[in-house]
């Protein structure tokens, strides 16, 4: 798709772009944004009537608190069940040791029921430990939407990329066909889209300014010079959207990357991430367990926080700090609930409570 195909929809002098504003997520992806969409632009309200700097920041860390409060309960019955997995083990490596290492298909079905008996008996959802990870995934893939649209979901950052359209398109002919803006625009619009934005539209034009890079200010702080009046309103709202976007010196907006200080998050994530799972493979771990049960979770233990930090690269910096603050209030929740579940003695196996203590 070149310049011939928005050409071809130019009418009365406007420029038409395709554009990305209004593509729509999967039906259930989409639920799940518009309802954190909400809790979002709440407390983002909340937080810029105190302070204008951090308060995206700090508005992501309270809606992860929101988000993992909701999700207490669960977190709840999983550390039960993991408990319960911890003491029925020695229950369980019996049966595995009554009937050997055979691979007979007979021998297997009755091990297996056998063991179904025991958690049946001792009530343990097998199921338990993969709900966090159905309920964590959709709620990441749903903050990487709402990062990348802010302006669409959260009132007052519409506003202000509107205001900043506004004082770009204060200087006539910015936007027309072949204009600079119009060149360093048209490039940026995939070719699989096309519905139409107007770039001459503040409203429409909301899309680029997140999109224009360092050396795309640069031109249009140029363009907009002529006029004195404009430059030193665009230079104050942009000042404005960097005292926004910006958390302890990160860019939240922006995809974290590899390059400094963006940096920080995915090694962040990867950090908390593997402190995680530390401390549930401290609450699972059993001295009877079989070697390549231990090993297993040596393995997660790396696998996972390694996942994240390459996730987290290529994502905003506000979903990292939503997956670093998730982790850390999980790590918290990890670290309180084994110390009243495992103390109280809902297991009377005298090394579980040793291992509370050693887990706080």
């Amino acid at each position: 798709m070149g310049l011939e195909f928005f050409e071809d929809f130019l009418g009365q002098g406007q420029v038409v772009l395709a554009n990305l504003i209004e593509k729509e997520v999967g039906s259930i992806i989409g639920i799940l944004v518009n309802v954190i969409a909400v809790i979002m632009n709440f407390i983002y309200n909340l937080i810029s009537t105190l302070t204008e700097k951090h308060a995206l920041g700090i508005a992501i860390i309270l809606m992860t608190l929101v988000i993992r409060l909701v999700m207490l309960p669960q977190g709840i019955s999983q550390q039960k069940s993991s408990i319960k997995m911890r003491k029925v083990q020695p229950e369980i490596d019996k049966i595995k040791k009554k009937y050997g290492n055979s691979k007979d298909p007979e021998i297997q079905r009755k091990i297996n029921m056998e063991t179904q008996a025991v958690y049946q008996k001792h009530k343990i959802n097998l199921f338990a430990g993969c709900l966090p990870l159905l309920i964590t995934l959709p709620i990441f893939y749903a903050l990487i939407d709402l990062m990348r649209r802010l302006y669409v979901y959260v009132d007052k950052i519409r506003d202000l990329y509107t205001q900043i359209g506004e004082t770009i398109l204060r200087i006539p002919g910015i936007a027309e066909v072949n204009s600079v803006l119009w060149n360093i625009a048209v490039p940026m619009v995939p070719s699989n889209y096309s519905r139409i934005v107007y770039t001459n539209k503040a409203e429409d034009l909301v899309w680029f300014i997140d999109k224009f890079t360092p050396e795309n200010w640069t031109t249009i702080r140029e363009l907009v010079s002529v006029d004195p009046a404009v430059a030193r309103g665009l230079e104050e709202l942009l000042v404005q959207r960097d005292n926004v976007q910006h958390f302890l010196g990160l860019n939240l907006v922006n995809t974290a990357g590899l390059g400094w200080p963006g940096i920080i998050i995915p090694i962040l994530s990867a950090g908390t991430s593997f402190l995680l799972s530390f401390l549930s493979s401290k609450v699972m771990q059993n001295p009877s367990q079989e070697q390549a049960g231990k090993m297993n979770q040596r393995i997660m233990m790396i696998v996972m926080p390694a996942m994240m930090f390459f996730f987290t690269i290529s994502v905003s910096g506000g979903v990292g700090v939503y997956w670093i603050a998730s982790n850390v209030i999980a790590v918290v929740q990890q670290i309180a609930l084994a110390k009243i579940y495992l103390n109280r003695g809902q297991d009377n196996n005298g090394d579980i409570n040793g291992k509370a203590k050693e887990i706080v």
